[in-house]
C-alpha cells in the first residue's frame, strides 16, 4: 500500500518538475516596482532637476519624479515616464541598413529603428512569402529634456554609409549614427553624440514596445536581462509592472524562443533597465509592453560633446553565434533548468547533420545513441526492481510481524536492512540509474524545443518544419501509444491493493493527458520522445526475456 502512494508521489513529483524546469518559471505573482539605485552623477543632479520641473512640464513633457528612496546612500528613485508622454521622433526619410546576406534593419516615418526582416526566414504561421519581422513598433530614441527631445526631433539624415541623421536645437547638436558591424552578421553598431547640452538635465531613453507575455506558453515571449552577471526574465504580470534595473547593464534581450533582439550597451556610459508599467490585458494578444534603457543625460557635466554607444542585435537564438559576438550573450537562450547539458545536446545535434543531411534523422540518431549510452544504468535498474520484487513475500512479513508499534521502527528496519544485505540487494537500486538520466532528457527536451535548426527544417512527408507542431497529430498519437504500450509492459508499477485506487487507470490518464499537451509542440520534440519511448520499450522487453530466461534456470537448478 505505501508503495503505491510512494510511487503516486514520485509522479506528481515529476509533474511538478516538468512544469518548472522544462515549460520554465512562469511566475504569476504580482511584485511591487523595483527601486534602485540610480548612478552618482544622476543623484548630483537631483537639485537641478527639481528646479526645473516648472520650465520642464510648460513643455508638455512629463519630467520623472524623485521619491525618497529607503537605501543607505540616499540615493533617488525614478517613475518610469509614460511612453505617449514622448513626442515621436519624426525621420526625414527611411533608410535601409543591410546586417549581411539577406539580413536588413529598415527604418520607419515614426522611429529610428522601425523593423529589423530577416528575409532568410519566415513565420511558422501564416504565409510563406511573408518575412520574419523581429521589431514590433521599432525602437525610438526619447528624452525626458524638451531641449533634447527638440534637437532629436529636427534630426535629417546627412549619410547613406554610415547612416548618420543630425540635427540642432536650442543652441545644441545631436547625432546618431547607425553602422553595420564588420565582424558579425545581424549587428548593428550605434552611437548618440550630444553637444551643447553641458548645463541640462534629464535621461536619454532607447525605447521599445512589443507583444510580450500575452501569448501561448510555448512561444516563451518574455524579456531577459542580465545586471552585474545576474540573469532574470519578466513574463507575463512582471512585464506590465514600472520598474528600473540599475548596476553593470550586460545586456537586454526579448522575443520569443527562436528569435531575439538584443542591447548591447559598450563605452564608458552604463544605463539602466526600465519597463514602462502601462495598464494592459495581458491575456490580450494585442498588448504590448514598453521597456529599455536609459542613459542619464550629462554623465560627466563635461563641457562640448559626450556620446553613448551601444550594439543592438537581431537574429535568432543560437548559442554558437551568439558566443562569436560575445559569450556573456550566451546566457539570453533559456534552454531550461539544465542548460549546460541542452548546450551539448544542440553541439551533438549539430554535429550529426552534418553527416545525415537531415535534422529529423538527426534526432532519430541523437536519441537512440543516448538510449544506448544508459542501456548498463537500466538494466542495472530493472535488475533491482526484480531482486525487489522477489523479496517482497519476506518484506510484508517483516512489516506484519511488528505492525504498527512506532517503537519498535528501528528493530524493524534493523531486520530490514540485513535482509537486503542478504539477497544483495539496493532500495534504492532501481531509483538512483534513473534520476542521474533526468538531466540528460530534459537537457535534450530544452534542445529540441529551442533549436533555431529546427526552425522551418523539413523531415519527410507530411513533416516540412521540424520547429512547427505535426499538422496531422501523428507523432503525439505515436507517443501517447508508445506510452501506454511502456505501462502495459510493467504491471507490477500499475498493480493495485486491496483498499487503494486502480493505479492503472490512474496511470492511463496521466498518459492520455501528456499525449494530448503534446499536439501542440513542435514536431522535432515529439518525434524525439516518440523514438526515446520506442527505444525504451524495445530495451523493456529485451530485459524481461532476459529476466525470465533467468528465473527459467533458477527454476530447473
Amino acid at each position: 500500500m505505501k508503495r503505491n502512494w510512494g510511487l503516486a508521489a514520485v509522479i506528481f513529483a515529476f509533474i511538478v518538475a516538468y512544469q518548472f524546469f522544462v515549460l520554465g518559471p512562469y511566475s504569476k505573482k504580482q511584485i511591487p516596482p523595483v527601486v534602485v539605485q540610480t548612478s552618482e552623477q544622476t543623484n548630483n543632479q537631483k537639485t537641478e532637476a527639481l528646479a526645473n520641473t516648472e520650465a520642464v512640464t510648460s513643455t508638455g513633457i512629463i519630467p520623472p519624479a524623485l521619491p525618497q528612496s529607503n537605501t543607505q546612500s540616499n540615493t533617488q528613485a525614478k517613475e518610469i515616464p509614460a511612453a505617449n508622454s514622448f513626442k515621436a521622433t519624426e525621420i526625414s526619410a527611411p533608410f535601409k541598413i543591410s546586417l549581411g546576406s539577406q539580413r536588413s534593419v529598415v527604418s520607419g516615418e515614426r522611429g529610428v529603428l522601425k523593423s529589423a526582416i530577416l528575409e532568410d526566414f519566415f513565420p511558422l504561421h501564416g504565409k510563406k512569402d511573408d518575412k520574419k519581422e523581429l521589431l514590433n513598433d521599432g525602437i525610438s530614441i526619447q528624452s525626458t529634456n524638451p531641449k533634447v527631445q527638440n534637437c532629436i526631433n529636427s534630426m535629417q539624415r546627412i549619410s547613406e554609409s554610415p547612416v548618420t541623421l543630425q540635427g540642432a536645437s536650442d543652441g545644441g547638436k545631436c547625432e546618431v549614427v547607425f553602422a553595420a558591424d564588420q565582424d558579425h552578421r545581424s549587428l548593428l553598431n550605434a552611437k548618440i553624440t550630444l553637444d551643447g547640452f553641458s548645463s541640462e538635465v534629464g535621461e536619454i531613453y532607447l525605447r521599445a514596445s512589443d507583444s510580450l507575455g500575452s501569448q501561448v506558453v510555448t512561444d516563451q515571449n518574455f524579456l531577459t536581462y542580465s545586471v552585474d552577471s545576474s540573469k532574470k526574465s519578466l513574463r507575463e504580470k512582471e512585464l506590465f509592472i514600472g520598474s528600473r534595473f540599475s548596476g553593470k547593464v550586460d545586456w537586454l534581450a526579448w522575443g520569443d524562443r527562436y528569435f531575439s533582439t538584443i542591447f548591447i550597451p559598450k563605452g564608458k556610459y552604463n544605463p539602466a533597465i526600465f519597463t514602462d508599467g502601462q495598464t494592459a490585458d495581458i491575456k490580450d494578444l494585442n498588448s504590448k509592453s514598453s521597456f529599455g534603457i536609459i542613459y542619464p543625460l550629462n554623465p560627466e557635466k563635461i563641457q562640448g560633446a559626450f556620446s553613448y554607444d551601444y550594439s543592438i542585435y537581431f537574429g535568432t537564438r543560437d548559442p554558437r553565434v551568439l558566443e562569436e559576438i560575445d559569450p556573456v550573450l550566451v546566457e539570453s537562450v533559456d534552454l531550461g533548468f539544465f542548460s549546460i547539458v541542452a548546450r551539448a545536446m544542440l553541439w551533438a545535434l549539430h554535429f550529426l547533420n552534418k553527416l545525415f543531411g537531415n535534422y529529423g534523422i538527426s534526432i532519430i540518431a541523437l536519441t537512440v545513441i543516448v538510449r544506448l549510452a544508459f542501456w548498463p544504468l537500466n538494466r542495472k535498474a530493472y535488475a533491482s526492481s526484480i531482486a525487489m520484487k522477489n523479496i517482497q513475500p519476506e518484506v510484508l512479513k517483516i512489516k506484519e510481524k511488528y505492525g504498527k508499534d512506532s517503537s519498535k521502527a528501528v528493530q524493524m528496519n534493523s531486520e530490514m536492512m540485513a535482509l537486503y544485505k542478504k539477497n544483495k540487494v539496493n532500495p534504492l537500486g532501481g531509483c538512483l540509474p534513473m534520476l542521474l538520466q533526468i538531466p540528460i532528457f530534459i537537457g535534450l527536451y530544452g534542445a529540441l524545443n529551442h533549436s533555431i535548426d529546427l526552425y522551418g527544417a523539413p523531415f519527410f512527408g507530411w513533416i516540412q518544419n521540424l520547429s512547427d507542431k505535426d499538422p496531422y497529430y501523428v507523432l503525439p498519437a505515436l507517443w501517447t501509444v508508445s506510452l501506454i504500450g511502456y505501462m502495459q509492459l510493467n504491471p507490477q508499477a500499475t498493480a493495485s491493493q486491496p483498499g487503494m485506487p486502480d493505479m492503472k487507470w490512474m496511470f492511463m490518464g496521466m498518459n492520455i493527458f501528456f499525449g494530448y499537451l503534446s499536439a501542440s509542440w513542435p514536431a522535432g520534440l515529439t518525434l524525439y520522445l516518440f523514438v526515446s519511448n520506442l527505444v525504451g520499450v524495445t530495451q523493456q522487453v529485451m530485459m524481461k526475456r532476459e529476466s525470465n530466461k533467468l528465473s527459467v534456470i533458477q527454476e530447473g537448478a
